[in-house]
């Protein structure tokens, strides 16, 4: 009786001789005596660790008398007198009492089930290994978040940094818990490195995946259409909306803002693709412009898709500094001067024109200046057109333009180009023409003396066989052989390039005409019926008309602090 009193007297803070206040006494009075003896009041406050304790050792010397030996376990014997039934509430409340000890500091409970630091700490098997440090691909946290970047699940993808907290909690416990400061510096440096690889592969996996849709949306319906597995060209959608928002992100006691990490390299990226891009087509031939242009336009789109969500640079600025084009009064860059130097080595001396199709092919003949080339460096997959499935369709329909020169090379060649470096390749070819035409004159003023003075009439007996004989030998060029060649080849230059010109002729006159029948609705242009364009309005074109209304919306609103500017223009346009 005396236990079972000191448990009570420690759970329930309570004994029988307890005076209550006095409206509780009044309102006991009008119970039963046993009804009194029987009720208990709820504690003002939690029991202390030390009293629950007592009262688990309590429970053991009222259970075993003392002797914790007995066989059957501590509630297995029944030697205690204690009835059955009460040993099973006993057993039942003391083994409840343990989970009183961590629901006392609820905070440290909380801490300890949510630390994961301990999953760092491998120190053990380090010694085991007889290695001084393992790799970073033997971490935890790491290959967690590798995991997650390597399977490009939708889902997981936005909570990629939540592997990083082992960070934070391995730090926490070394410096709070064990007080070691190497350990501390040593994981300074895993999550140095750590983080340098997810910004990375984060920025390969983003930019490869807006790559894939970029060229997929591109790339000709009809093509994906005729193929029975054309699903494969199509890209899984993917959200990176989360990680684009996030500009706190708290590692060791570091705010670090991951969305302009990701800027940066987004920006280093895409200026690395495209030095890949020219560097590659440095290495081929004229007819690789085609593929040129269709790579440079996947990017572009790709760019156009990821600026959307992130502060990039320019994409004309970025394709300027790789061309090493950003001076003002620059017209050269690395593409029009590997096209002339294309031209001047290759082109001209080695291709040879088709007129009946209006290209140029490579001649199977001896070339006249044999152009020694070394293979282009192989690029990261994610530099081509994002999935391999995509690479291969665009290098397969590249493939079609690689051994000719023509028409779609010329537009390439235009839209690369553009109207600041165009001229000085037209000027570069006059020169070209030019230089020839002066080198050609020894030449043949050398094979007219070779000529004999006068040449009579020909007699017919023999046929027309017989006087391509008689010419034959009565020429006698044989020792002007290399000089007539030389002659005869450098009559061909000149012939392809002014042939290239006029194919260059056709391209800008279409692109004109398409631009002009672009514009001249709003220009208030129409055909006549001489075939001569007319205006349409008397006074005013479409377009002046709706910039004049834009121009008043916009004068007349009242959060438009200077609306002269506005004026002027409109003023303007309608002058011109």
């Amino acid at each position: 009786f005396r236990i079972l009193s000191d448990m009570r007297t420690l759970s329930a803070d309570w004994m029988a001789n307890t005076s209550k206040a006095d409206p509780e006494q009044h309102s006991l009075h009008q119970e039963t005596e046993e009804m009194r003896q029987s009720t208990f009041y709820p504690r003002p406050v939690a029991p202390t660790a030390a009293q629950i304790h007592c009262l688990q050792f309590l429970i053991c010397e009222l259970v075993s008398g003392g002797n914790l030996r007995k066989p059957g376990g501590l509630f297995g014997n029944s030697s205690s007198g204690i009835p059955v039934e009460d040993l099973k509430q006993l057993e039942t409340f003391f083994y409840k009492l343990s989970f009183f000890l961590h629901i006392l500091d609820f905070t440290a409970t909380i801490g300890t089930l949510t630390d994961l630091g301990f999953l760092w700490f491998r120190e053990f098997y380090l010694e085991s290994s007889r290695v001084i440090q393992f790799p970073i691909e033997c971490s935890l946290p790491w290959m967690l978040v590798d995991h997650v970047i390597e399977s490009q699940d939708a889902g997981l993808l936005e909570s990629i940094l939540i592997p990083l907290d082992l960070y934070n909690d391995s730090a926490q416990h070394a410096l709070t818990y064990l007080k070691q400061r190497f350990l501390y510096d040593e994981i300074e440096a895993e999550v140095d490195l750590s983080f340098d690889l997810l910004v990375q592969k984060l920025n390969e996996v983003i930019f490869t995946y807006y790559k894939s849709c970029a060229a997929s949306t591109l790339l000709d319906s009809s093509f994906t259409y005729a193929c029975d597995d054309g699903e494969k060209y199509f890209v899984k959608p993917l959200r990176f909306d989360a990680i684009f928002k996030l500009r706190r992100v708290m590692i060791l006691g570091r705010t670090i803002d991951l969305r302009s990490l990701i800027t940066q390299r987004m920006n280093k990226l895409f200026r690395e693709n495209i030095d890949f891009l020219l560097e590659r087509f440095e290495y081929g031939d004229l007819c690789g412009v085609v593929e040129l242009q269709q790579l440079l336009d996947i990017l572009e789109l790709t760019h156009q898709s990821i600026s959307r969500f992130l502060e990039l640079d320019s994409y004309s600025l970025m394709i300027s500094e790789m061309q090493e084009n950003l001076s003002l009064v620059s017209y050269s860059s690395r593409i029009s001067s590997q096209i002339w130097n294309e031209m001047q080595t290759d082109f001209l001396p080695n291709f040879i024109l088709c007129n009946t199709t209006q290209r140029f092919v490579r001649s199977l003949k001896g070339a006249h200046h044999s152009s020694q080339r070394s293979d282009a460096s192989t690029g990261k997959p994610y530099f081509y057109c994002g999935s391999h499935d995509l690479t291969m369709a665009y290098q397969g329909l590249a493939g079609l333009y690689r051994d000719f020169f023509g028409i779609p090379h010329m537009f390439a060649v235009v839209k690369l180009l553009g109207s600041r470096s165009l001229p000085g390749i037209i000027r570069a070819l006059l020169d070209h023409i030019s230089s020839k035409i002066t080198a050609m004159v020894p030449k043949v003023t050398g094979l007219q003396e070779a000529l004999p003075k006068s040449i009579g009439l020909l007699s017919f007996d023999g046929g027309i066989a017989g006087c391509q004989k008689i010419i034959h030998e009565i020429l006698t060029w044989e020792a002007k052989s290399d000089v007539k060649v030389e002659v005869l080849h450098d009559l061909k230059e000149i012939g392809s390039a002014l042939y290239w010109m006029s194919l260059l002729d056709i391209v800008l006159r279409q692109i004109d005409t398409t631009q002009f029948m672009q514009s001249a609705p709003w220009l208030g242009l129409v055909p006549g019926n001489d075939g001569q364009v007319k205006h349409a309005y008397s006074d005013n074109t479409p377009f002046t008309t709706l910039l004049s209304a834009a121009t008043s919306a916009v004068a007349s609103s009242p959060a438009c602090a200077n609306p002269s500017s506005y004026l002027v223009m409109s003023k303007q346009a309608e002058a011109a």
